[in-house]
């Protein structure tokens, strides 16, 4: 019951991309063929990455998106200009999570570390927590 209302909804918020006209600043376009409402090209321009990564996430009862998009780069300077002017890396939110990504990692590590070495300690004949 639940996953066939959230096909409905993806199926709307589908739907709503591809004929929504984006709302843009003053001076910026869309590629040609979105501005004008060509379905193909406004899903090709949405998805033609070699890593498109996207997951939804439930956390304390809301859901949380999660997008990793990874390509050649082929925007101009201009616009890679204006859009890190838009939106700054170095923001509050954003050291958060890479101080908790760093965090998760780092902790990984350790444990990866931990159990090679309990692992190395008993193949060699040292035995841990005895008298």
């Amino acid at each position: 019951m639940r996953s066939c209302a959230r096909l409905r909804q993806a199926q709307r918020w589908e739907s709503a991309v591809n004929t929504q006209s984006d709302v843009l600043e003053e001076g910026s376009t869309l590629p040609e063929g979105i501005a004008s409402g060509d379905q193909t090209q406004a899903k090709a321009w949405t998805s033609d990455h070699p890593v498109n990564i996207r997951v939804s996430l439930p956390f304390f009862g809301k859901r949380f998106y999660l997008t990793l998009v990874a390509g050649q780069e082929r925007r101009p300077v201009e616009r890679l200009r204006a859009e890190r002017a838009k939106n700054p890396l170095a923001t509050r939110a954003n050291i958060i999570f890479l101080g908790a990504c760093g965090i998760i990692a780092g902790l990984a590590v350790v444990a990866v570390f931990q159990m090679l070495s309990v692992s190395l300690l008993q193949e060699i004949g040292i035995v841990m927590g005895g008298p």
